[in-house]
């Protein structure tokens, strides 16, 4: 595996409650999909930031020169992230369905009723209401969805059949938050550019899952929520491109912003947030140094932080890759999710085709409702896991009524797999 057991140990250190769960006990956490867990490093310089320099931001008095300084920091470290080119490139909010709202509002300033707008039925609804709801004001015409295949994959036949002349944008998830299903981002954005559409693209599932890369893909807006990446909850960025932040029309409430993303920012940015974000980035590159060894001469092109969060992200890639086969064909004395007796899984378990998922899972147990099966893994086996409605237009598009979802990212381990599916086959059973 790409992390060693030493690595493996470092990375439960940066997230004490991994593996323990507030009141002492040995613990799983596989609800990640709701949100990752926060490293320690961001919590501790979001906790230095809230006590010590408590003031705005501006060049007043120094104190609130700090405070510009680390909301600067903050901008410059996600640009790091997605590669963006500048920090002035980046805008901060409360979560990412607010920026995509934000989008979606600028966007139709400049649409009529003949453009449509194309997105997929693995969407979460926060990148689907937005643009419901410029279609319900008459804004734009109409919003079509890009069927799936029966795997949970997106149709690309299907997705190049409803893009058109009229088409003005086209935006999709990154990856499905209840599938793992993840979009060939590359390949989209050049349908989109073929008809002059904006490219938008919600990464909040996928971007602690791996690289993503706004130059390379070519978007023109991509919206995180933080708290997916192991950061505090509430706070969001976006990336745009330049000329979209400077001479588009979101919704704003001043004037005479010093600088565009003030623009598209509600609000005060959150100095707090910005601190722990560049913290959470700093654990990405320390984690990117740990195996920059074995990636001699790859993602050379880029400077020292960029090409060390390349490599932790194609590292945790890597390392999930390995979480997801033993998951969906388990070992040698057990089964996986796609073979075991009494399970129904939903979404991609070809685990030749890794590539096209990220380690999120959907199953039910046959004769059992979700919630009574993510009762017991919790109850009996200190799993964390749930059974909701997860805002997904997947659930419509393949009739699933709160099926269990087990959602992993770097910090879990084989082992962890091993009893999880040890758990889930007792259950099974009874």
């Amino acid at each position: 595996m790409i992390f060693d057991d030493t690595l493996i140990k470092q990375i439960g250190i940066e997230f004490p409650y991994a593996h323990t769960d507030p009141w002492g006990n040995k613990r799983v956490f596989l609800d990640n999909g709701p949100g990752t867990l926060i490293v320690k490093r961001a919590a501790d310089a979001m906790y230095k930031a809230s006590l010590e320099f408590s003031s705005s931001f501006g060049p007043a008095f120094p104190e609130s020169r700090i405070v510009e300084e680390m909301q600067e920091n903050g901008y410059q470290a996600v640009s790091d992230l997605l590669n963006a080119g500048s920090r002035d490139n980046i805008v901060l909010s409360q979560t990412a369905t607010s920026l995509l709202f934000q989008i979606s509002y600028a966007i139709g300033n400049e649409c009529n009723k003949r453009h449509n707008i194309v997105t997929t039925y693995y969407e979460h609804l926060a990148n689907v209401n937005p643009w419901k709801e410029l279609v319900r004001r008459g804004v734009a015409g109409e919003l079509r969805f890009a069927q799936l295949h029966e795997d949970g994959t997106l149709d690309m036949d299907h997705l190049r059949s409803i893009v058109d002349e009229n088409t003005k944008v086209i935006t999709v998830s990154a990856a499905s938050n209840l599938l793992g299903s993840k979009s060939p981002l590359k390949e989209i954005g050049t349908i989109a550019r073929d008809v002059g559409a904006y490219y938008v693209i919600d990464g909040v599932h996928h971007m602690a899952h791996g690289i993503l890369d706004v130059q390379d893909i070519g978007c023109d807006f991509l919206a995180v929520s933080s708290y997916k990446c192991f950061a505090p909850k509430y706070s969001g960025f976006m990336y745009g491109k330049k000329e979209h932040l400077e001479n588009m029309k979101p919704y704003s409430s001043g004037k005479d912003h010093a600088h565009p993303r003030g623009r598209w920012s509600w609000g005060t940015p959150d100095h707090t947030k910005l601190a722990a974000i560049t913290a959470m980035v700093d654990y990405l590159a320390w984690l990117g140094s740990r195996v920059a060894d074995k990636y001699e001469g790859k993602y050379t092109e880029f400077n020292d932080r960029i090409r060390m969060l390349k490599i932790a992200m194609d590292a945790i890639d890597l390392y999930e890759k390995d979480i997801s086969r033993a998951v969906l064909t388990g070992f040698d004395d057990m089964p996986g999710l796609v073979n075991m007796e009494n399970i129904k899984f939903y979404g991609l378990g070809d685990t030749n085709r890794l590539d096209e998922r990220d380690p999120t899972f959907a199953f039910d147990v046959g004769g059992k409702t979700g919630q009574q099966v993510a009762e017991r893994l919790v109850e009996d086996y200190n799993i964390a896991i749930r059974s909701i409605l997860y805002w997904s237009m997947s659930e419509d598009f393949f009739n699933l009524h709160k099926p269990v979802r087990a959602s992993f990212v770097h910090y879990n381990t084989i082992e962890e797999v091993r009893y999880f599916l040890n758990a889930l086959r007792t259950i099974s059973k009874k």
